[in-house]
């Protein structure tokens, strides 16, 4: 996907916001009703920002990319992302955040998705995240067909 302008991203933005009011059938006054009776919670916006911060120099790390260069090919200063990445910047416009996805490599949308996932991670008293119990078969059965018991005839017939 080539690189959006503030303006073109906003409009996107703003396109799919209109998109999905319009699919829930409300109104421009009715979903302004809603926002305002949603309850604000600093520490899922904290959360979200640290996640985003996490999620970035993990990722620029992963594909073995230096500041400088995510900086470059996001047009954002390279200050901006060493301090994005170190949590200093707690409350970053949408389309600066959208340039760090561009400059990792990565889509916004997956981007926010991975941030997204982490900020509602549970964590433990020491804030490490909570590991819990993989509700899958043995290990042995989920890998491989090959290594899972034989089905039955019965099995195969139905």
């Amino acid at each position: 996907m080539p690189f959006l302008t503030r303006e073109e991203f906003y409009k996107l933005l703003g396109q799919a916001l209109r998109n999905a009011r319009e699919e829930r059938g409300l109104s421009r006054e009715q979903l302004a009703e809603q926002l305002k009776q949603m309850p604000i919670d600093p520490e899922r916006h904290l959360r979200h920002i640290a996640a985003l911060s996490i999620i970035a120099g993990h990722i620029r790390r992963k594909k073995r990319l230096t500041l400088k260069q995510v900086a470059e090919r996001a047009n954002l200063p390279v200050a901006f992302v060493r301090d994005m990445e170190a949590g200093k910047i707690w409350n970053p416009e949408t389309y600066s955040v959208y340039c760090l996805a561009y400059g990792l490599r990565i889509t916004y949308r997956t981007f926010e998705k991975k941030a997204d996932v982490l900020s509602r991670t549970e964590l433990d008293e020491n804030d490490r995240p909570v590991r819990k119990k993989n509700q899958h078969a043995s290990p042995l059965q989920s890998h491989s067909p090959l290594l899972s018991e034989p089905r039955s005839t019965e099995e195969e017939q139905s």
